[in-house]
């Protein structure tokens, strides 16, 4: 997902959270990812111009400022952007999507979050068993002398493993919710 998606999801996700003007989600946005994507004005106008011209965003005027809402289109808008697949759990420039994502994952139903957190589960374990891959490769290749490289193919993977726990906690969270919620359906 480009970065102007990543913007895209946050402030849409903001919007379904609770209605604001410019510098207020920028100061939510930022407060909520700013470590991981940070959004100044130069981004968060355009990106809001964008989703008003597409009928995602409304914007009331009041003398002190304009107030966005998210319009039906603009949730459908969310839920469309939360289905997609983060490229590369383990690629550092693709954290701000996973982040975000999860951050508003909560706008999808519950059988779909623990789909979506299912799907993560498996890049995490994919991803993971390509850098042990890796440190076997490293572990013969590489002479004695040069042993961090083989720590940092290590570390790679013991932060893989913690992001999976994370996830596989979340989904533990969600999928009761599936459950009752299909009891309560038949």
């Amino acid at each position: 997902m480009q970065r102007d998606s990543v913007i895209e999801l946050g402030v849409l996700g903001l919007l379904a959270e609770r209605d604001g003007a410019a510098a207020d989600l920028q100061e939510r946005f930022n407060h909520n990812f700013g470590r991981h994507q940070f959004v100044g004005r130069g981004r968060l106008d355009p990106t809001l111009a964008r989703l008003r011209d597409s009928g995602h965003v409304t914007e009331a005027y009041t003398a002190e400022a304009g107030t966005c809402s998210l319009t039906d289109q603009g949730h459908d808008r969310l839920r469309t952007l939360l289905r997609e697949p983060v490229a590369a759990v383990d690629d550092p420039a693709h954290r701000p999507h996973f982040l975000v994502k999860l951050g508003f994952l909560h706008h999808l139903p519950a059988d779909e979050q623990a789909a979506e957190l299912a799907h993560l589960e498996d890049q995490f374990h994919e991803a993971r068993n390509e850098w042990l891959g890796i440190a076997t490769m490293h572990r013969e290749e590489l002479p004695s002398h040069e042993s961090y490289r083989m720590e940092l193919v290590e570390l790679t993977a013991d932060l893989l493993d913690a992001q999976l726990r994370w996830v596989q906690r979340l989904r533990d969270q969600v999928e009761p919710e599936c459950g009752s919620k299909a009891s309560m359906d038949g």
